[in-house]
């Protein structure tokens, strides 16, 4: 049924056309398809710049590829992908989350995961299934964040403990540098919002708080 709509090509709407191509690629078999093919598929229709507005479903059908075939750093790279090209569909963009929710769990780095199950639940349905079985998910992962927390600050410490003089010397050296870094630039961010705000609320401002398109 997707091969007759996808034949049809100009004679129904671009729109049927690419879903249908989607909707096949879904239904491809990793066991007995053959994969070089699907994948040069996928590209051409990457390449196709008609296809810029489906690119985000194209880009997950990609991720899945290579999430099949292990190659996972490529895969974690398409579902970003896929999440940036567009955000219309939601629960397109609840799976390319869950995805990378499951590489940051299996990597043990829990407090990522659990950012990306909050991501997740904010695209789905609050009284569904699936909302249900990943705030669940997401709950488990809450003490484990906070021991993961914990154990990365006693290796710190102890890692401290274990320098020279001479060594700690240099790494608070280093600390302090870089929280008066992070101090300046919060400062500069503060004084430019509040720069923002007086030129928007400016008595001078008119129409609004749009500025007066004459000098005065």
């Amino acid at each position: 049924a997707f091969d007759e709509v996808i034949e049809m090509k100009r004679k129904t709407l671009w729109d049927y056309h690419v879903n249908a191509e989607v909707q096949k690629a879904r239904n491809f078999d990793f066991e007995k398809g053959n994969k070089l093919e699907y994948s040069e598929h996928l590209d051409r229709l990457i390449d196709n710049r008609e296809n810029r507005a489906f690119l985000d479903k194209i880009y997950n059908l990609k991720a899945v590829y290579h999430q099949n075939q292990k190659h996972d750093s490529i895969a974690e790279v398409f579902y970003n992908k896929s999440i940036k090209t567009n955000v219309k569909d939601d629960y397109l963009q609840s799976l390319n989350y869950r995805a990378l929710a499951a590489y940051r769990f299996d990597a043990t780095q829990y407090k990522a995961a659990g950012a990306y199950y909050d991501s997740t639940l904010t695209k789905l349905k609050k009284k569904s299934k699936e909302f249900r079985f990943f705030q669940k998910k997401r709950d488990n992962l809450e003490d484990v964040i906070v021991y993961e927390e914990e154990a990365k600050r006693n290796d710190s410490i102890l890692k401290v403990l274990n320098y020279t003089d001479e060594e700690r010397v240099v790494y608070f050296e280093k600390y302090i540098t870089e929280l008066k870094a992070n101090e300046a630039a919060e400062l500069k961010d503060k004084t430019q919002n509040l720069i923002a705000d007086n030129n928007t609320f400016s008595p001078f401002n008119k129409g609004g708080g749009k500025q007066n398109s004459k000098s005065t």
